[in-house]
Parts: structure tokens; C-alpha cells; sequence
């Protein structure tokens, strides 16, 4: 049988293999679970080798595993639960093919094994050995998964940044007493397992940038240690959930915080783009850009989303400032209440301020069920990229607490408030690329049409802009009576445009 490429014996009760030393072909040797397996022959033979699966063979007799040596082309390899005793691992130079190395509770010749030369691996099994320190991982990018359970010697870890692509990581049993803060750049991430740290004196949150979606919140105690205004990037809402069934953290942990939600699905450079939001060295920037006040309390930001994403509720009620970024479940703000049928307008009543981008569902800013709530707090709105938006409000809205308004890239959008309802408060209103918008509201003769106090006006590349909503008998001071600063750039049908500049001078 010299061609025999796949010998699968797995789950049999065979005590003894033949000789295997003709199968210079083979390219599989499966023995799984062969629990009454004692005796391997001698397998340097088999040259190769890609796959070797002894898992489970625990009546195997206690030798050093020196066949290993040869097997250059070995891929997978898994003797975990065997009486084998791994090779000092400078006699396993040649093993540089290895993707799967799974060595739960072996036996291994050296307390921190040097596995540089396994640079393609993508599983490393670790879990219930002697080792004292992990071996390094610098080279390793392709690290996917990496089991160090019960390694009850294993006190710290080192370099995890560099396994870019990592995305479980079980710590559960260790000996580590500090949060491992280097996860926070490993963007893939999906489950962390982390030990008992419910002794760790204080946890940095201003460290910690993103947890996974998947955590042992229960049993890590992270949560024991005192913390203030929490800055993380979260997948998923598993997180959010937690909280809910443990609502006195909010008090303890979270009386501030800045969070960031990501729908799973959302991977990639979409992705990124939300972890290094957290980052300090780009949060400041981006804080900047959306006019965010410098002290903003509790911020929620929610990314990517088709369906309402249940479980954020108690966040959003105790969310100041809330962005809502390229999310389908939103065609206006009252959409913020999980349930359709009986939308809770008091799940957002703390909003002082919203950020919308790319929500390509949302024709209305405010539909009717967000009377209530957006009266109440609202202070700053920002639009951004909303390709099917008709209107800010359904024109029973009056906005009386907006102070500042800014609206870029709408492009359906033709007039910005009704006359009868203007945000009396409003400061700031900049409009910017919104190519249909004709004016920023219809003229009334039997209402007096008035910004009180609008002290700053900015308007944009406008193409059909032709009023601003001023009636021929007045003038910009008329209706602007606090305006300081008026910006007008490539408006070209802009009427009266002489008379706002001139305004604007004087």
C-alpha cells in the first residue's frame, strides 16, 4: 500500500499499528481518540506527513516524541491528552509548515517552549501544560487562536500586539494578575477569556479602547475595580446586555463613559475606522470635527446597524451626546425606540446633542413621535450624508432648546425649517453640498420670520439656494437681529446676495 496517502483509524480500539515504514506516501495519520492505542511504530518514514492526529490516545506509553523531527511538511499536528512528551524544541527547527499545534495537557521539555521558527501558525493550543511564560509571538501574524488555559504557571504575557489577526484569546486559570491593555490593537478580536482579576487594585480604562463581543464578564471581575468615563469600541451588543441584568454598574462604573457599537457583520476597514476613534491620539481630532463639547459627559456611538440593535436601550436613555452612523434601522429619530409598535419617545430624553452619517433610510430627521423627546434637550444636530432626506422636521416641531445646526452632503433636501416653527435658540446653522435646497424657510407674511439669536451663518455650495427666507421689505439684520458672522461661498443664485455680504461687513 505505498500509495496509501490517508490512514484514518479514529475512534477504533486497536492497541497496535502495523508497521508504517513502506507509506512513504502518506499525507494522513488520524488515530483520534484510539484509547487503547499503547505502542506507536516508528514513524520517521514518513516524510510526508501533513496531518497527525493523536488526540485522546491516553494509554500511549511516556516517550519523547522524536519522530517529529523529520516530518518537514507537517501541518496540523495534535497530541493532546497523550503521555507524549514533546521534543526540546531546537530539534523542531524543521516544522515550519506547522498551522495547527495542539498540545493540551502535554507533557513539554521546556517551561516556555521557542516556537519562532512556527511562523505560520494559526492555532496554538497551550491550554493545561507546566509552561511559566509564553513562548514569543512577534512573527506571528497569522495567529488566529490561542488557548492558554489552566496553564496555572503562566504569570505574564508578552508582545500579544503583534498577532494582528487574533481572534480568541483564553486566559481563564492563568496566574496573569493584570488586564492584558495590548488587546485594545487587536482589531479581530471576537472572544476573550480573561482570568480572575477581581483582585486588581485599579484597571486603567483610558487603556482599554475595545472589548470583543464575546467576554466572561461573571467571572472576571473586572467591574470590582473603580473606574472613570470608560472609552471603549464594542462589537456587537452582548456588552449592553450584560448591563442590563447588572444595572447597578451604571452608578459604579459608568457614571461617564464613551462607547462605540459595531454591528458583527461590520469587519474590515469600516471596522478600523471605529476602533481608532477611541484612540486618544485620534478621539480629540474626531470630538473636534463633530463641534462635540470639550466636556461631553456620556457619548454613545452606534455604527452599522439593519435592525434596531436590541439590548442598547439603557444606554441610549442615559446618552448626552448620541451618533448614529451608517445604520438602515433609521428613517427618523423616533426610530431610536426599540419597539415599533409602542415607540418610548423617554428612551432618549437625555440627548443634548446627535450626529447622524450615512443613514440612507432617513427622509425626515424628526417624525411625529419625536415631539416630546426632541424638545426636551436637544441642543447640537449634525446631518451628514443622508441621500433621501426631505425635511429636518414635519413642521409641528419647535426645536426650542437647538443651538447649533449643521447639515452637509443632503442632497434631496429643498428647505430647512418651516416659518411658523424656527429654533428660536438657534447660534450656529452651517449648510454645505446640498444641491436641491432652494431655501432655508418660506418667507410668511403674518409671522414674524426671526432668528433672534443666530450669531453665526454659513452656507456652502448651494446651486439652487436662492433665498434665505427674508422678504423683500427686510433686511438680514431684520431677521437676523444677533447675526456676527454670515459665510457665503459658490451660491451663484443666491438673491439679494450684495445686501447679506454688505450685511455681514457692517
Amino acid at each position: 500500500m505505498t500509495c496509501l496517502q490517508q490512514l484514518n483509524l479514529s475512534e477504533t480500539k486497536i492497541e497496535r499499528l502495523p508497521s508504517l515504514s513502506n507509506l512513504s506516501n502518506l499525507c494522513q495519520l488520524l488515530l483520534r481518540n484510539c484509547v487503547n492505542l499503547k505502542e506507536l511504530p516508528p514513524l520517521e518514514s514518513l516524510s510526508k506527513l501533513e496531518e497527525l492526529d493523536l488526540c485522546g490516545a491516553r494509554s500511549l506509553e511516556e516517550t519523547e516524541a522524536k519522530f517529529l523531527e523529520n516530518m518537514v511538511h507537517l501541518r496540523f499536528l495534535n497530541l493532546s491528552g497523550t503521555a507524549l512528551k514533546l521534543p526540546p524544541t531546537s530539534n523542531l527547527t524543521n516544522l515550519t509548515n506547522l498551522t495547527q499545534l495542539l498540545l493540551q495537557r502535554c507533557r513539554l521539555s521546556e517551561l516556555c517552549p521557542n516556537l519562532e521558527k512556527c511562523t505560520q501558525l494559526e492555532v496554538l493550543n497551550l491550554s493545561e501544560t507546566d509552561i511559566q511564560s509564553l513562548p514569543s509571538l512577534e512573527n506571528f501574524s497569522n495567529l488566529r487562536d490561542l488557548n492558554l488555559r489552566d496553564c496555572s504557571r503562566l504569570e505574564k504575557l508578552l508582545c500579544l500586539k503583534s498577532v494582528t489577526h487574533l481572534e480568541v484569546l483564553d486566559l481563564w486559570g492563568t496566574r496573569v494578575k493584570e488586564f492584558p491593555y495590548e488587546i485594545s490593537q487587536l482589531t479581530h478580536l471576537k472572544r476573550l477569556t480573561l482570568p480572575d482579576l477581581k483582585d486588581v487594585q485599579t484597571l486603567d480604562w483610558g487603556k482599554i479602547k475595545n472589548l470583543p463581543e464575546e467576554l466572561n464578564w461573571d467571572q472576571c471581575g473586572i467591574f470590582k475595580c473603580s473606574q472613570n468615563r470608560p472609552c471603549m469600541s464594542l462589537s456587537g451588543t452582548e456588552f449592553f446586555q450584560y448591563l442590563k441584568t447588572n444595572p447597578g454598574l451604571w452608578e459604579t462604573c459608568f457614571k461617564e463613559f464613551q462607547f462605540s457599537v459595531c454591528a458583527h457583520e461590520k469587519e474590515g476597514p469600516a471596522r478600523d475606522i471605529c476602533w481608532h476613534r477611541v484612540d486618544p491620539n485620534f478621539r480629540e481630532i474626531y470630538f473636534q470635527i463633530l463641534s462635540l463639547p470639550e466636556e461631553h459627559g456620556k457619548y454613545l456611538e452606534i455604527v452599522g446597524f439593519d435592525i434596531f440593535p436590541s439590548g442598547v436601550e439603557d444606554a441610549l436613555q442615559k446618552a448626552e451626546y448620541i451618533s448614529l452612523i451608517d445604520n438602515k434601522f433609521i428613517k427618523s429619530l423616533s426610530d431610536l425606540a426599540a419597539g415599533v409598535e409602542s415607540i418610548n419617545v423617554g428612551n432618549v430624553m437625555a440627548m443634548k446633542g446627535c450626529w447622524l452619517e450615512r443613514s440612507t433610510e432617513m427622509q425626515t430627521i424628526f417624525g411625529e413621535k419625536a415631539k416630546v423627546l426632541m424638545e426636551e434637550n436637544l441642543e447640537t444636530l449634525w446631518a451628514s450624508n443622508l441621500p433621501i432626506l426631505k425635511s429636518v422636521s414635519n413642521g409641528n416641531l419647535q426645536l426650542g432648546h437647538l443651538k447649533k445646526l449643521y447639515l452637509d452632503c443632503c442632497p434631496m433636501l429643498e428647505t430647512v425649517f418651516h416659518s411658523s416653527r424656527l429654533p428660536e435658540n438657534l447660534e450656529v446653522l452651517q449648510i454645505k453640498f446640498c444641491d436641491k435646497l432652494k431655501t432655508l424657510f418660506m418667507p410668511n407674511p403674518s409671522t414674524d420670520c426671526k432668528l433672534r439669536n443666530l450669531q453665526k451663518l454659513h452656507l456652502v455650495e448651494l446651486p439652487n439656494l436662492t433665498s434665505i427666507g427674508v422678504l423683500e421689505s427686510k433686511s438680514v439684520q431684520d431677521i437676523f437681529p444677533s447675526i456676527k458672522l454670515i459665510k457665503v461661498r459658490e451660491c451663484p443664485n443666491l438673491e439679494n446676495l450684495d445686501k447679506i455680504r454688505t450685511s455681514n461687513q457692517s
